[in-house]
């Protein structure tokens, strides 16, 4: 099972307590099924019970993906 590197996990923990008190969102891509990039997502329903993640920034995302040779690894959000 792959590990996300701690520089990943710090990211995301650090975006969680910065959206406070809302839910945050983003997305990770990885290399050769390895973790590698993390992603911020805007939550669009700015709420701290749910999340809708901004449809152009994943479209962009995932054409940065594509462009890139990554591959999606996970989709998530978080609540600190």
């Amino acid at each position: 099972m792959p590990r996300i590197p701690r520089a990943i996990v710090d990211a995301m923990i650090a975006h969680a307590r910065e959206d406070l008190p809302n839910e945050a969102c983003g997305v990770i891509h990885a290399v050769d099924g390895v973790p590698a990039s993390a992603y911020r997502v805007k939550n669009s329903a700015a709420s701290p019970y749910r999340y809708l993640m901004d449809p152009l920034e994943q479209y962009k995302l995932e054409t940065r993906q594509d462009e890139s040779g990554e591959t999606l690894f996970e989709i998530g959000r978080a609540h600190v």
